[in-house]
């Protein structure tokens, strides 16, 4: 689950430590279990079947409102659940045990999304981002921000990124 924040893997930890007991360096009190119990829908378990359903319902959902699959550094981290899922299925197809297990009723569902693809076309996709940050300036005449929610932003520090480390060789 991609957020930008640090809040979701902070979440990890305190189920983590609830599990792992009073011997645990991060200790969960009875005083912080009960503020965690008071928040709207927290939960000590995760049912991750239903949190995956939940995604494939937001990727549809994605592709319907926009005609295409989301980029890796979409705001809502849905294109790095895309990215997820190629990954553990590439692995599980090379023979290795994953966390996540893609199973053929995953496998069927996620076929079912228009536009998916198990392998990416990385300089298709890479074109497909230039022209969206081409489209982008001609309609604000700047660069997108860094939060902007397309993921664009996020993209364009990227590209600096890599071009750093290519002129540093």
């Amino acid at each position: 689950q991609s957020d930008a924040s640090g809040l979701g893997h902070w979440i990890t930890r305190q189920r983590e430590a609830k599990k792992a007991g009073p011997n645990c360096e991060r200790k969960m009190t009875p005083a912080r279990a009960a503020a965690l119990e008071g928040v709207p829908g927290w939960a000590w378990q995760v049912d991750l079947e239903a949190l995956w359903e939940e995604k494939l319902a937001a990727l549809r959902a994605y592709v319907a409102a926009r005609g295409r699959l989301p980029p890796r550094g979409d705001a809502a981290g849905l294109g790095a659940w895309v990215n997820n899922q190629r990954t553990t299925k590439k692995a599980m197809d090379a023979g290795r045990n994953c966390r996540n297990k893609m199973t053929p009723q995953r496998v069927a569902a996620l076929e079912g999304v228009p536009g998916w693809a198990w392998e990416v076309d990385a300089e298709a996709a890479w074109e497909e981002r230039c022209a969206a940050l081409q489209a982008y300036v001609g309609a604000h005449g700047r660069l997108p921000p860094r939060s902007d929610p397309s993921g664009l932003g996020a993209w364009v520090r990227n590209q600096r990124h890599a071009k750093k480390a290519m002129d540093a060789g």
